[in-house]
C-alpha cells in the first residue's frame, strides 16, 4: 500500500506489535473525524506500538484527494492509500468488501475481528490488552 509520510509503497507488518488494528474507509466514511478521534484515544491507552499498531486505509481513486484529506490528520500512525480500493489484491484477501470497517489481528497476522463495529473491535483489543484484574 501507498504511504503518504514516506511517499512509497510499503507493506503493514503485524508482528510489530502484539495487536494491531486497521481502519479501511472511503470518501463516503462521514464519521471518519468521529473515528479518527477515537483511534487518538486508543492510543492514548495503549501508547507503546510494540503493544498496539494502527493504521487506516483511504479508498480513493486520486491519490491527491486522499492526500488532501489526510494532510489535515494530525495522527502518529500509518496511513495508506489503498491503491484500487476494495479490489486491490491485499484488501481482497483481508475479506474487506465496504468502507468503513475494522480488522484486528494479533503479532502473526492472525485476524480477531473484522466488521462495521469499531465498538466491537476496541472490545477486542481492550480483552488482549488490559490487565486481568487478580
Amino acid at each position: 500500500l501507498y504511504v503518504h509520510r514516506c511517499d512509497s509503497i510499503t507493506s503493514f507488518i503485524p508482528s510489530n506489535s502484539k495487536v494491531s488494528i486497521l481502519y479501511f474507509w472511503d470518501n463516503d466514511s462521514s464519521s471518519r473525524k468521529d473515528v479518527i478521534n477515537e483511534l487518538k484515544n486508543l492510543r492514548k491507552t495503549y501508547p507503546k506500538s510494540d503493544r498496539l499498531q494502527i493504521a487506516d486505509i483511504g479508498f480513493y481513486n486520486d491519490s491527491s484527494d486522499w492526500k488532501k484529506v489526510v494532510k489535515t490528520d494530525s495522527v502518529k500512525w500509518q496511513q495508506f492509500w489503498g491503491i484500487g480500493g476494495r479490489l486491490n489484491s491485499e484488501v481482497k484477501r483481508m475479506g474487506i468488501t465496504k468502507a468503513p470497517a475494522y480488522l484486528v489481528a494479533d503479532s502473526t497476522g492472525r485476524m480477531l475481528y473484522r466488521g462495521e463495529s469499531l465498538d466491537a473491535a476496541c472490545a477486542k483489543i481492550d480483552s488482549i490488552l488490559k490487565p486481568k484484574k487478580q
